[in-house]
């Protein structure tokens, strides 16, 4: 069978060997020197039994491009999939190739349990004899206090305050006065005595632990941890003021004896375990929450003070 020229010899399909025919002729043969042994010319029908149709020969299989169906099934689908599976395998927990024995297996060591916070509120002491408690309010009465004020009885040697209302006993309070005693000398920072009153109220809406500095918040919160502080390292006013004012004059009013000008206050405190026991610099410390509880009983009412 004589072969086919190049152009058509790697072609399979009939309509580009058609093609290819009709724009890329074959070469000519050369010229020979022995005509005889010239290449006779053939046609294709005859070189080609795949065109002839009644060719006992099969079809040549037709050569297929990949098309983007394929390359979506066999390589993008597999990649998704994948990329799909790995985050749940990474959160698999993985097994365990063996159980360890019950006696192998070790308890962690508990930790220690958290100390309980300070308790903050004092521990309620009974009322003052009945005839001294009356007598108190009615001099209060009779220095100005209305039917409808409050009486607070700061009793030193027990370090206790009393608050009476014009009726009945209210509550007890823990408290601390001076450490260095009584007296109303200008810087002696001792707690005077006598009658006083409420004069002005600071920190209304401060939240608990506030720390103010010249009856100003310095921007300062303490956590409840930190009211009752062993070693601190200042005397801080907390939370509310009270600041009183003397009514007698020659003993807690006028020139270098007056309460309000050495600015005696009723006032929260970082050292609330020292409550029961002298300790300030010659004001009344509370506890803070029971500050706050005296701050809102005394709200729009008038509160005298009176120290003994």
């Amino acid at each position: 069978m004589t072969s086919l020229p190049f152009p058509l010899r790697s072609l399979a399909n009939p309509a580009e060997r058609l093609f290819h025919g009709i724009f890329f002729k074959p070469p000519r043969p050369r010229r020979m020197v022995a005509p005889h042994r010239t290449r006779p010319a053939v046609p294709i029908a005859a070189v080609c039994p795949f065109n002839d149709p009644r060719s006992a020969f099969p079809r040549a299989p037709r050569r297929r491009t990949p098309h983007m169906k394929h390359a979506f099934l066999h390589v993008l689908l597999p990649s998704f999939a994948v990329l799909l599976l790995l985050p749940l395998c990474a959160a698999a927990k993985p097994r365990l190739a063996f159980t360890p024995e019950p006696a192998a297996m070790t308890t962690p060591a508990a930790k220690p349990a958290a100390p309980a916070p300070a308790q903050t509120t004092s521990k309620p002491a009974p009322p003052l004899p009945k005839a001294e408690s009356d007598a108190l309010l009615a001099e209060a009465m009779r220095r100005g206090m209305n039917a409808g004020g409050l009486l607070l009885i700061v009793d030193v040697p027990s370090q206790t305050a009393y608050l009476y209302s014009a009726r009945t006993f209210l509550r007890s309070f823990a408290v601390s006065t001076s450490k260095y005693g009584v007296g109303s000398q200008s810087g002696s920072q001792k707690t005077p005595l006598g009658w006083h009153r409420v004069e002005e109220r600071y920190g209304a809406k401060a939240a608990p632990g506030t720390v103010f500095v010249s009856r100003r918040p310095d921007g300062r919160i303490l956590r409840p941890e930190q009211w009752s502080d062993p070693a601190p390292a200042e005397d801080l006013v907390l939370t509310r003021i009270l600041w009183l004012r003397g009514l007698e004059p020659g003993q807690n009013a006028g020139r270098a004896i007056d309460s309000h000008e050495r600015c005696i206050y009723l006032h929260g405190t970082n050292q609330e375990q020292l409550l029961g026991t002298p300790a300030s610099h010659g004001c009344i410390r509370f506890s803070n929450e029971d500050m706050i509880q005296l701050f809102s009983l005394s709200d729009g009412v008038s509160l005298y003070c009176y120290i003994r």
